[in-house]
């Protein structure tokens, strides 16, 4: 690791260069610029106190990448979880056939329909109401899934990281 010379700016400040920036204008974080010295004179500066150990590790998983991996793994499993409920919503109970009916159980039907085909209680259907009603609360609940996941990707996307540079190197 290259040593580092703090280069004091007006704001009292101190900002680091190194050897490499001599003779180029760097940025403090007050908005100045600020001229850094030519190679003999940038030595004559006070050095960098650095941290004694390995030099901090650089990953690319980030805060934002850990975030939006998070929204994709949501993202992916509610698309999942649509596509199960698709498959196994509940089937409406179709009416029985009558040329599978024997003559009693004709008569029966017979006699229901003559009032109209919601009069008596049909417990099949009462079942498939709860059944459907059941069903589309968890496809809510899988589309707002669908939807924090999503918000959460564009957050990571969007995120700016907090460590913002001190200086920025300009040419002259």
């Amino acid at each position: 690791m290259s040593t580092r010379y703090l280069l004091p700016c007006e704001c009292g400040r101190k900002i680091p260069v190194q050897v490499t920036q001599a003779g180029k204008r760097v940025r403090c974080a007050c908005g100045g610029w600020l001229d850094v010295p030519t190679l003999r004179k940038i030595r004559l500066l006070e050095k960098q106190e650095l941290a004694e150990g390995p030099p901090p590790q650089r990953g690319f998983w980030g805060p934002r990448q850990r975030i939006a991996l998070l929204g994709g793994v949501a993202l992916v499993a509610a698309a999942v979880w649509i596509g199960a409920l698709w498959l196994y919503r509940p089937v409406m109970p179709s009416p029985p056939d009558p040329r599978t009916l024997t003559l009693l159980e004709s008569f029966e039907l017979w006699k229901k329909l003559l009032h109209g085909p919601d009069a008596g209680w049909n417990p099949q259907r009462e079942q498939y109401g709860r059944d459907m009603a059941t069903w589309w609360h968890w496809f809510a609940v899988a589309v707002a899934l669908v939807v924090v996941a999503t918000m959460v990707i564009a957050a990571a996307a969007l995120w700016r990281s907090g460590k913002g540079k001190s200086t920025q190197v300009r040419r002259h």
